[in-house]
């Protein structure tokens, strides 16, 4: 599914039935993930992430602005957030992290600020 998009989540199936009628009245080709997860298990909305509705890269643009013009736009994702994106450039040239998600990336570099912290309250307090 690589070339889908994560364009929504919702917490209930009847939100999202909306919302996927909508589009596809329009012409976009979606598709729900977890929604028969959380009919089952309604105490799983939050947990499994919502009911995920995924639109093909090339419809994201006119999905999005459907979505606004029909009062949804409070459940649009953004493609990608500030400081995933910050994370992202700020670490594309150090060379063992390039080829890492982001996720990766933040749990490594907050590590190192937890270590290189550590370090300088240890000194401070023996040698202050």
């Amino acid at each position: 599914m690589s070339n889908w998009i994560h364009i929504a989540s919702f917490s209930f199936p009847d939100k999202m039935g909306v919302v996927r009628s909508l589009l596809e009245s329009n012409g976009i080709n979606c598709v729900s993930q977890n929604d028969m997860t959380i009919e089952y298990y309604t105490f799983m909305p939050t947990t499994a992430g919502g009911i995920k509705l995924i639109v093909s890269k090339d419809d994201y643009e006119e999905a999005v602005k459907i979505m606004e013009e029909g009062g949804y736009g409070d459940f649009i994702l953004p493609l990608e957030q500030p400081f995933i994106t910050w994370l992202r450039k700020s670490t594309d040239q150090i060379g063992f992290l390039k080829h890492k998600s982001v996720v990766v990336r933040f749990y490594l570099l907050m590590g190192i600020v937890t270590i290189l912290l550590s370090v300088a309250f240890f000194l401070v307090h023996h040698f202050g």
